[in-house]
């Protein structure tokens, strides 16, 4: 049977705030890469374990080349971001089961992909480091779907 989404939005809970939080960290992160992209490879990621200079990659064309591709990679996590931040504070917050499979599918998609070539070339740091997105947006993400099932 189909289920009419309420017209507006439910009373914001800890789970959508977290959410939101989340996904903004996620673009000023991402707004990093394209701002001072060089400076997070070298430093943030290089203190991780997973940068250009850890990898081999040393001062010149490479490493300009690198902070070209920190930009393109920050400007589509942001329009990602803006995309995920709109669904999670309109239709989601309203309990619309597909914002909810729509944010999901995304995350999850990232997460597999991302991680898993991560891991196929050697970099667990990075996996790692992308548990730690994963985790928070997993946590908003259940927590909203038991309020949607007990509606």
């Amino acid at each position: 049977m189909y289920h009419r989404a309420p017209t507006r939005p439910a009373a914001a809970t800890w789970a959508d705030y977290l959410l939101a939080a989340v996904i903004v960290a996620v673009a000023l992160y991402a707004g990093g890469l394209v701002i001072i992209g060089q400076f997070i490879g070298d430093e943030v990621f290089g203190v991780l374990g997973f940068g250009p200079e850890s990898a081999g990659i040393t001062r010149g064309e490479a490493l300009d080349y690198t902070t070209f591709i920190f930009g393109v990679l920050g400007a589509v996590i942001i329009g990602w971001m803006v995309l995920t931040f709109v669904v999670a504070r309109g239709p989601l917050r309203r309990r619309e089961p597909w914002a909810w499979n729509a944010v999901a599918a995304s995350i999850g998609a990232w997460f597999v992909v991302d991680t898993g070539f991560s891991l196929a070339v050697g970099q667990v740091e990075h996996a790692v480091f992308n548990v730690g997105f994963l985790v928070p947006i997993a946590v908003a993400l259940a927590a909203l779907r038991r309020e949607a099932s007990a509606d």
